[in-house]
């Protein structure tokens, strides 16, 4: 798996409860402005190429966890996916 430059080795192992990719990177932000420039900094290492049917077709996959945390109650979670582009084998030339 590669993340932005870095070559990752994938071992999923059982932390807490939770399935995690060893090495990936964990950030904390405390706006909806850090929140922001850290989705622009991923959007960097997205990997694209044109096809016949799309000029900037994602070529990389893109997992992201949003946890929001709150100071008394729930907190909670949201999965972002991003999966490379669903053209046909046909379709990519």
């Amino acid at each position: 798996m590669r993340v932005g430059k870095r070559q990752l080795e994938v071992q999923l192992a059982e932390v807490d409860g939770e399935v995690q990719v060893k090495d990936l990177s964990v950030y904390a932000v405390a706006s909806a402005a850090e929140l922001a420039a850290l989705v622009e900094k991923a959007k960097a290492c997205r990997s694209t190429a044109a096809t016949e049917r799309n000029e900037a077709s994602s070529r990389s996959h893109g997992v992201g966890v949003v946890t929001v945390k709150q100071p008394e109650g729930r907190d909670g979670r949201m999965y972002i996916i991003d999966l490379a582009g669903s053209e046909g084998a046909k379709d990519v030339k």
